[in-house]
């Protein structure tokens, strides 16, 4: 492996630790109806989903790390996205430019470009954007079954008119995102955050796997798992799941659910969904994690996508 595919690599694991922390960081669950919890503000994303911002902040951070390693323009991209987020949308517009270099973004660029310069005056509508862009791709299908392509674009017409009724549509810029200080309060909340240390153990459990070190993995194995998975059989279940894919570059994890899984006997389980991520195609494995710390174990295991 040379270089510059090391670079790329590290670049993409640090890239894995903003992807956490925007997930963190983003209320995807709650609609325009429901009251935002404490600690928690409107986005500037186009209909306003709720973020904790020392998250996005968090995430920021590790992608300025990222592009020190490797300045892809995917990274730059993946930060516009969260600094709109945040508000600071003139460091949004430099992010997305720096992606610009690249001809597979210029086109989306010009766009996001576009958007962000309109919030920073004011001008933004996010249900006329929406409706712009979708009339845009109806009229690439003129001609097909017009009666239906049109009914679809009164139903959206209809649909935003209705959502757009309870979102604010203005969008302070809020500048310095990139910089801005983590409350303490907000920083000891993201140490203590009880997912952190199980996504990253059930990763490093798959990934020694890949590595092909089914000894280490199968240390990580509570007393029950390994009654149910000795060593050998460890060895072949996960090699007949990934035998198809190709060569496997990287693993990710994330959360099926912020809370422990109740149907566990402890009733401290966090279940971890990792994807397995080959040159032909992708696999998953749920792993159970229980325990806190240094205490943490493998409890259940379930192989294959969902």
């Amino acid at each position: 492996m040379d270089k510059a595919q090391i670079r790329r690599n590290a670049a993409q694991a640090i890239a894995r630790l903003a992807e956490r922390a925007v997930e963190r960081g983003v209320d995807k669950s709650v609609s325009g109806d429901d009251p935002i919890k404490p600690g928690w503000e409107r986005s500037g994303a186009d209909f306003s989903p709720p973020i904790k911002p020392a998250f996005l902040q968090q995430a920021v951070a590790y992608y300025d790390v990222a592009i020190e390693v490797d300045p892809a323009a995917e990274l730059h991209y993946q930060q516009g996205l969260v600094l709109e987020q945040l508000s600071d949308f003139a460091a949004a517009i430099e992010a997305f430019e720096a992606a610009a270099v690249e001809p597979g973004y210029q086109m989306i660029v010009a766009q996001l470009v576009g958007r962000c310069r309109a919030k920073l005056h004011g001008t933004h509508d996010p249900g006329a954007a929406v409706l712009k862009g979708m009339e845009s791709l109806l009229k690439q299908f003129h001609g097909r079954d017009e009666g239906q392509l049109n009914t679809l674009l009164s139903t959206m017409q209809g649909a935003l008119a209705v959502a757009e009724q309870d979102i604010d549509k203005t969008f302070v810029n809020r500048p310095d995102s990139r910089s801005a200080a983590v409350d303490a309060g907000e920083a000891a909340e993201m140490e203590r955050d009880p997912l952190q240390h199980p996504i990253a153990f059930a990763e490093r459990f798959v990934w020694l796997m890949v590595q092909q070190n089914f000894v280490a993995a199968h240390a990580l194995l509570s007393p029950e798992m390994t009654g149910i998975y000795p060593l050998a059989e460890l060895e072949k279940t996960f090699n007949d799941l990934v035998g198809y894919i190709g060569e496997i570059g990287r693993v990710e994890a994330a959360p099926l659910s912020d809370e422990p899984w109740e149907g566990h006997p402890e009733n401290e389980a966090y279940e971890i969904y990792v994807s397995v991520l080959g040159d032909d195609d992708v696999e998953g494995i749920t792993v159970a994690v229980i325990g806190s710390d240094e205490t943490l174990r493998i409890s259940n295991l379930e192989w294959g996508r969902p």
